[in-house]
């Protein structure tokens, strides 16, 4: 089970009862800023993402919502291990080719 921290005051309580990892949730990102879900952006995101790892010695899988992206080339400007979409749209699970 890896729980999902929706700010750094949560990663860091996670990591300190023991979770050897942490995963960021997109939902519970936006809601804690005020906004539904769907409405946060990329550079939200990579900056909420990026004070997750800052903030924690453990490593930290990237809930990226839907890639901002229409496919996985192009997924969120990266590529990498473990990416996925959800709601149907296009699966990527594997490491870059």
């Amino acid at each position: 089970m890896i729980p999902n921290p929706w700010d750094v005051g949560t990663a860091r309580w996670l990591q300190g009862l023991g979770f050897a990892a942490l995963a960021g949730t997109s939902s519970g990102f936006a809601w804690s800023q005020g906004h539904a879900e769907n409405t946060v952006t990329r550079e939200q995101t990579l900056a909420h993402l990026r004070e997750l790892v800052a903030a924690t010695d453990v490593p930290v899988n990237a809930y990226f919502e839907c890639g901002f992206a229409a496919d996985a080339d192009t997924y969120g400007g990266q590529r990498g291990a473990g990416r996925r979409h959800r709601r149907g749209r296009p699966v990527d699970r594997g490491f870059d080719r």
